[in-house]
């Protein structure tokens, strides 16, 4: 996409679903900045209903991606501080997830129909579709697990709870509604490795081979509903409760345990291929290296993170249970304040790849486009 075309997205609409009205269609409204180091870029409405996920396209700060309840799946184009363009469309179910497939050229997303679809936005043209019938009708297994690569249908559910996208490849996470085995909370990916792995709600971890779907090892480990996967260094880390677990595949137990903080858990974020940074009930951040196996750092948030990501290379991102968002350095000692969102409850949060640009979703279904402060 060159830097002034819009991003196109055209879903093959079903006959009781109608399409957008021209007055329906997107709008942009574009606020006045703020005297505060994170400053308004744009307030951009469109969504009927909560928006579920927002994502910026890879290596790009003024395309971003939302998903809706309402179904819809919009592609935003921002120009510079004074206009911006989208396409706006809708599926026929709710949306609970969408990301950019890692090419730029294609869009996935899942929906609670148990569709996961895969459009190529040059074309318009799906490319890869997954449904619950499809998945009942060529596999006697239980459709809990995993859909491995576009065309080649493995498993899919009814209620998608869990996507990954590794480079050349789709993988879902889910469970079958009705179904006694357990539902799957979580799940990450090490296209370099080749392994997949689960985290279900009966706190079971199931480690996969990316390229067969086979299964590695299972293990049985002590966590919560909040509880996170991460592959670092090449190993598999589970955070939860107040600790870390090291799984190797090669042994059945779990490894030894590392205890990074006292307070409970509330979240793990990816910060490296070698270094994770949980944060927990007293609202410290704590990286982890898990090449040296150690604590390396620590950093206190103004506010409880409710939802936590990445923000550049040695930032990030936080919203706390309200409306409020922070930029907060790695590296800590600096006093940050929190910023009001004016979105409603902050739903979803997502940041530009050079932590330029910050994303906020909430329940007043605007999608705010902010610009965060240089380092």
């Amino acid at each position: 996409m060159g830097p002034h075309e819009t991003s196109a997205l055209t879903l093959k609409s079903d006959s009781d679903v109608p399409e957008y009205r021209d007055q329906d269609r997107a709008s942009l409204r574009v606020s006045k900045r703020m005297p505060t180091d994170l400053h308004d870029i744009a307030t951009l409405s469109g969504h009927r209903d909560r928006i579920t996920s927002v994502a910026f396209a890879p290596g790009r700060n003024d395309v971003v991606l939302s998903s809706g309840r309402d179904g819809a799946i919009a592609v935003w184009t921002v120009f510079g501080e004074e206009s911006a363009e989208a396409a706006l469309y809708r599926h026929n179910a709710a949306v609970r997830y969408a990301c950019f497939w890692p090419d730029q050229q294609g869009v996935l997303f899942a929906a609670e129909d148990g569709s996961a679809r895969l459009v190529d936005l040059e074309s318009s043209e799906e490319t890869g579709r997954f449904t619950t019938v499809q998945a009942l009708l060529e596999s006697a297994q239980s459709p809990t697990g995993l859909v491995k690569t576009v065309g080649n249908t493995v498993k899919v559910a009814r209620e998608l709870v869990a996507v990954v996208v590794p480079l050349g490849g789709l993988i879902t996470a889910a469970t079958k509604a009705g179904e006694t085995a357990s539902p799957i909370r979580h799940a990450v990916v090490d296209a370099t490795l080749g392994r997949v792995a689960t985290l279900a709600a009966d706190h079971t971890v199931t480690l996969y081979d990316l390229l067969t779907g086979e299964v590695i090892r299972k293990w049985s480990v002590p966590a919560d509903d909040r509880s996170r996967l991460a592959f670092a260094a090449g190993s598999l880390i589970v955070a939860g409760a107040n600790k870390l677990l090291l799984l190797d595949e090669t042994l059945d137990k779990p490894g030894a345990s590392q205890r990074p903080t006292r307070s409970a858990i509330r979240g793990m974020i990816q910060l490296d291929a070698n270094r994770i940074a949980t944060y927990d009930a007293s609202k410290t951040f704590t990286v982890w290296d898990a090449e040296r196996r150690a604590t390396v750092g620590s950093f206190k948030a103004p506010a409880q993170p409710a939802h936590a990501c990445l923000c550049g290379k040695d930032r990030v991102l936080i919203a706390d249970s309200g409306r409020r968002v922070a930029v907060l350095p790695i590296a800590g000692h600096a006093e940050t304040s929190m910023y009001e969102a004016d979105a409603g409850k902050v739903r979803a949060i997502a940041a530009s790849d050079d932590g330029s640009r910050i994303a906020i979703a909430g329940d007043e279904l605007k999608l705010r486009i902010l610009g965060a402060p240089s380092d």
